[in-house]
């Protein structure tokens, strides 16, 4: 009977691809030296620690360690995304230690093609002229735009080849220098987005003087910017000479209008993502406004939310929005996200029902509502993400989250006394190293 080490070396790529939890590809780089060659690429290619990770900051040194001590594996490291980074070091041997580390590790990322680096006041002058002058390959880059006290913001001019431009709550100095960055960046930027908590220092003069310097934008995201209104964003898309694929307006002006984004810019035909805000109470006009946004786009995801105050589920027309996303989109949806909008059952049924090709669903419901949101979920065809709250669905369903805790559906098979298969149901951990952008980000 052949054994496993008995198939072609060749298949090794293509199992080692369903194995994604670190520690397990760790272990598969121990069984031999054919495992070990496959195997340490995969690895390394996409390195992820985030704040919540257990011994976060300890795992920031050894890892940087390894990068500064092995360059025939740091070459592998294709993204690195550090959401987590050690602020306080009470030793000043530690801290030129770490800091020496860090500039090596990322010096020899040789192949590095997507940095994030979010946490506040721990990015350096340093450590982005690194990443400028020694990583070549580097087209993405999301940082802290907090530079005050922190870095030089006239470092990011030396970044001229981003193809994605993103920054989190970004300071005055920052902003001062975007023009220039942008034109020295050209026409390689296809991506730009600001995440604030809540700023005006970004209003629509701001993005009016950007725009000229965006002319080749696919995806644009700007969040929690309330002095950005429709102007703005129609500012930047009349210099665009690109479709817009993915578009994102969360927390602006109150008044921002959709409507008369969706008159006056060229129609969004190539529009596979959306994302917008809600108020407490929509007015009537919500559905039409959404319906001359969308009608000609093929949207595959949307996430709806809502802010402010006051919010009840009687104060939203629940089934006219949901009746617009389904008539328009049921055959295009993959994924569709609610945030702080408590849907009934009955309206997620429809969802789930109604849309074919839904592989992913983030809802929030009431306690109360628990046993009606099991039949509700198990109409969907073939979902294979659904992050919402459920106690028995059908076998299609992989994934379950409950408040903040994300588990998998495995199933196990066993044979009973009777010579039976039997198939258990049994919740594991979650095992993918990269975490869904709706638990990255707290909307409030």
């Amino acid at each position: 009977m052949p054994l496993f080490l008995d198939l072609p070396v060749e298949l090794l790529p293509v199992i080692l691809r369903h194995i994604v939890k670190p520690h397990h590809l760790t272990l598969c780089c121990l069984v031999n030296k054919a495992f070990s060659v496959f195997t340490i690429p995969q690895l390394y290619e996409r390195i992820h620690i985030y704040a919540w990770y257990k011994h976060g900051k300890a795992k920031v040194f050894n890892l940087f360690r390894t990068l500064a001590e092995r360059p025939d594996l740091a070459k592998w490291v294709k993204k690195l995304e550090l959401r987590d980074f050690p602020k306080a070091i009470y030793s000043a041997e530690s801290y030129e230690s770490l800091t020496s580390s860090c500039l090596k590790g990322l010096t020899n990322c040789t192949t590095l093609h997507s940095c994030t680096w979010t946490r506040d006041q721990t990015l350096s002058t340093e450590i982005l002229e690194v990443l400028s002058s020694k990583c070549s390959s580097l087209k993405e880059l999301e940082i802290n735009g907090h530079a005050t006290g922190t870095y030089n913001p006239r470092v990011l001019l030396q970044f001229t080849s981003l193809t994605k431009i993103s920054l989190v709550m970004p300071s005055i100095d920052v902003i001062d220098i975007l023009p220039i960055w942008l034109q020295r960046t050209g026409e390689s930027l296809t991506a730009f987005h600001v995440l604030c908590k809540e700023t005006t220092l970004i209003t629509d003069s701001t993005l009016e003087t950007l725009g000229h310097f965006m002319t080749q934008l696919k995806h644009l995201h700007i969040a929690g910017c309330p002095k950005v209104t429709q102007n703005g964003i129609l500012s930047v898309l009349r210099h665009n000479s690109q479709r817009i694929e993915s578009l994102g307006l969360e927390g602006l002006s109150p008044g921002l209008d959709i409507a008369v984004i969706a008159e006056n810019a060229r129609p969004f035909t190539a529009l596979t993502s959306l994302t917008l805000t809600l108020r407490p109470r929509l007015p009537p006009s919500w559905s039409s406004e959404f319906r001359s946004l969308t009608a000609r786009s093929p949207l595959a995801e949307l996430h709806l939310y809502v802010i402010g105050q006051g919010y009840t589920p009687e104060a939203c027309d629940q089934s006219g929005l949901v009746d617009s996303v389904v008539e328009l989109h049921a055959l295009t949806l993959r994924k569709f996200s609610f945030h702080r909008l408590r849907l009934r059952p009955e309206l997620i049924g429809s969802i789930c029902g109604s849309c074919p090709n839904l592989e992913s669903l983030f809802v929030v419901v009431n306690n109360s509502s628990l046993n009606g949101l099991v039949p509700a979920l198990a109409r969907s065809r073939s979902p294979s993400e659904v992050l919402s709250i459920a106690t028995q669905l059908g076998s299609q369903v992989r994934q379950l989250g409950f408040g903040n805790r994300v588990y998998q559906l495995d199933r196990i098979t066993r044979t009973n006394e009777d010579k039976e298969i039997i198939v258990d149901l049994v919740l594991t951990p979650y095992e993918h190293p990269e975490v869904p952008e709706q638990f990255l980000v707290v909307r409030t």
